[in-house]
């Protein structure tokens, strides 16, 4: 298999560099065998996208994109799992809304309130 560069988007650099350092170098690790094997088994392709992945390294997570043609793998986002999720939800959220579909605070999906 041939090996894939890694590139780090400006936000997941920024990421990476406030993580502490035990699990910044748990990461970078993850981040290195991904040049050899973009899909790791364990990772995960996150629904509602169409190109994005998912990869456990203990409590943390990383978000990335393969473009299999030019071989890169992009990082898109590292951090904690309560935190890495939110805008990916927040995005699915608004396409969901698009639709036709009202939603938001203080209703549901049928514009009637919470109780």
């Amino acid at each position: 298999m041939a090996a894939y560069r890694v590139v780090l988007t400006p936000a997941a650099e920024r990421q990476l560099a406030k993580m502490p350092h035990q699990a910044r170098e748990m990461v970078a690790a993850v981040l290195v065998a991904l040049g050899t094997n973009p899909r790791p088994t364990g990772c995960i392709k996150l629904s509602g996208t169409e190109d994005l992945w998912r990869i456990r390294v203990r409590r943390y997570r990383v978000i990335y994109q393969i473009l299999d043609a030019e071989l890169i793998v992009t990082i898109v986002k590292v951090g904690d799992r309560k935190d890495v999720y939110r805008r990916h939800a927040a995005a699915r959220q608004a396409r969901a809304g698009s639709s036709g579909q009202e939603s938001g605070p203080g209703g549901n999906a049928l514009g009637w309130p919470i109780t």
